[in-house]
């Protein structure tokens, strides 16, 4: 086996979903390094947007989070990239409350604003 091939298992066992995880990777070590990549991600979107998670609440919004992290995993080196599809999700998720995709939408142009 490559290194690369070993590197697309192991990001593949990371980011999928608990039911569809690959095989070969297994043990108490792996769990842990898999919840703590996930935290980190979950953590990344609570950052970029505090407003839109006060807004829908805590349990509302770590569910679309980790339906984001789970469909979604990181294509760039820095997480500050890391959200940039999350308002389109909030607004398919949230249809019935059209102010969650706006918020969420407005909190990421003015983050990366401040960042360029």
């Amino acid at each position: 086996m490559t290194l690369r091939a070993l590197q697309s298992r192991f990001r593949d066992f990371i980011a999928a979903p608990d039911a569809a995880s690959p095989p070969g990777f297994s043990g108490p070590g792996m769990a842990i390094y898999r919840d703590a990549y996930r935290g980190r991600l979950l953590a990344a979107l609570e950052a970029s947007f505090p407003r839109t998670r006060r807004w829908v609440g805590s349990d509302p919004f770590q569910a679309a989070a980790t339906h984001y992290i789970l469909t979604r995993p990181p294509t760039s080196w820095t997480l500050d990239t890391y959200g940039t599809d999350f308002p389109a999700l909030l607004t398919q998720l949230f249809a019935e409350d059209p102010e969650v995709g706006d918020l969420a939408w407005l909190e990421w142009a003015m983050a990366q604003a401040f960042a360029a």
